[in-house]
């Protein structure tokens, strides 16, 4: 990426690699060890057993192994389901007072910290293009209905 092409996730820029079109998705950690976890051979590919590797480590579905393709597959929809959730619901931007709306960037993210944290302030540090948009109230009603939700789900 060129320095004329910045990426900056504070302000959700990601530059032109990755099209704002809904064709392109981000991806929790829990899907993309689901993909890579579905293919039957990785080969000789260190970059994609590495990738597999880190998002087992983080996986929030909980342990894979011995549950039916079917199982996973359901697994995967509920994330997804979870995901068009956090993106329909609005929310009071704390600084215009204008309705905003979860990216996906962060729906993702508070997925991937599902078991991490309920503490809005280690959200923002995490998620830091959330800062100024959303109250602290409304992050850590996000992260409640998160967890709510992942628990039904393993």
């Amino acid at each position: 990426m060129s320095s004329s092409d910045p990426s900056d996730v504070n302000t959700l820029t990601f530059g032109s690699t990755l099209p704002s079109s809904s064709a392109y998705a981000i991806m929790s950690l829990s899907e993309v060890y689901l993909l890579l976890s579905s293919t039957s051979d990785s080969g000789n590919n260190s970059v994609l057993e590495s990738c597999l590797n880190y998002s087992k480590r983080f996986n929030n579905l909980g342990n894979m192994s011995g549950i039916s393709e079917m199982e996973k597959e359901n697994r995967g929809r509920n994330i997804e389901d979870l995901k068009e959730l956090l993106l329909q619901k609005t929310y009071k931007n704390k600084t215009t007072g204008e309705e905003t709306r979860l990216h996906k960037y962060e729906a993702s993210k508070f997925i991937d910290l599902m078991s991490l944290t309920s503490d809005p302030e280690e959200a923002v540090c995490l998620i830091p293009s959330l800062e100024g948009r959303f109250s602290n109230e409304d992050i850590g009603e996000i992260l409640e209905f998160v967890k709510r939700c992942m628990r039904n789900f393993t």
